[in-house]
């Protein structure tokens, strides 16, 4: 069922249930499926984070104030027909009303056509952005200690998802974050997560800021010592298949989110395929509606 208002808000309704961030703190499920709004959004802010990252805040009212982490939005710049498809970007966390614009924040690199004019936009100027969409991240009932692992603008859904858990009343000390880039312009968000009391682990490939090496190697000894209870990792694909290795191998639960390719973002293209373990059904599954996040031992990390 679609609905529009008469700010130009479309409300798209589907079938698919999920779980959402609550307001209250925490996590809970909703079984009346998503609920995805297509509406221009005010940009607030732009800011650079040097080099080829930037940080964006979009106004959007109560639009968002039911996404969760993991979730993302399709984003198109303009009307025109360049770039044709929408691009999808992971909700990086919510803006809180009482900062005068309740809204969201995407993190981003410039890296081409669609990122480029996105780092020359200024407060004031629109997009158009289609969400939340996907299913995010599900945290037990039970969960004590995590990790977070995130791999350059990887990190993007892993702020929400920190700020989320200690809204959920998990103490600071029982999240650790693991922090992995190319080199010290690549290690993003540590401050972040250092204002928020949690352990930073940072890791660089050339040594220019932390240990040199990949961010498997702290992760694999903090799992070693048998306190982690679950993984959390977002990233590029050779860390994701490290990471899985690593839950897999001390038996930890682990969950992913995928960067890939998607050209609607609703299922409708099913260009986001993910080959599925489940020999049952030998079937793929699809980023945009079964993902981004999935059980790490559900999917085959070779795409």
């Amino acid at each position: 069922m679609n609905r529009r208002n008469t700010s130009g808000i479309l409300r798209i309704q589907t079938e698919r249930p999920t779980q959402r961030l609550s307001l209250r703190g925490g996590f809970e499920t909703v079984s009346t499926g998503n609920l995805m709004i297509l509406a221009d959004s005010q940009i607030l802010w732009n800011r650079s984070l040097g080099e080829a990252y930037r940080c964006m805040g979009m106004a959007t009212g109560d639009a968002y104030k039911t996404a969760r982490p993991g979730q993302f939005v399709m984003v198109k710049i303009d009307s025109g027909f360049a770039p044709l498809l929408r691009r999808p970007f992971s909700i990086h966390r919510l803006i809180d009303p009482g900062d005068g614009n309740a809204g969201i924040e995407l993190l981003y690199k410039m890296v081409g056509p669609t990122t480029d004019q996105m780092g020359g936009l200024r407060p004031g100027d629109s997009l158009s952005l289609l969400g939340p969409l996907g299913r995010g991240f599900t945290v037990p009932p039970e969960l004590s200690r995590t990790a977070l692992v995130g791999g350059g603008i990887g990190i993007a859904p892993l702020v929400f998802l920190a700020s989320g858990l200690i809204a959920a009343s998990h103490g600071p000390d029982s999240i650790g974050v693991f922090l992995g880039g190319r080199s010290a312009a690549d290690l993003l968000c540590a401050d972040d997560f250092s204002e928020m009391g949690l352990r930073v682990s940072t890791t660089t490939d050339d040594g220019s800021v932390g240990e040199k090496g990949l961010v498997t190697g702290p992760l694999e000894r903090a799992l070693a010592t048998g306190d982690i209870q679950q993984v959390y990792a977002c990233g590029p694909l050779g860390m994701l298949k490290g990471v899985a290795a690593l839950a897999e191998k001390y038996q930890v639960a682990c969950q992913v989110s995928i960067e890939t390719i998607m050209a609607c973002g609703m299922g409708a293209c099913m260009g986001c395929a993910v080959k599925s373990k489940d020999t049952l059904e030998d079937r793929c599954r699809h980023a945009c509606l079964d993902g981004p996040v999935f059980d790490a031992g559900q999917i085959i990390l070779d795409h």
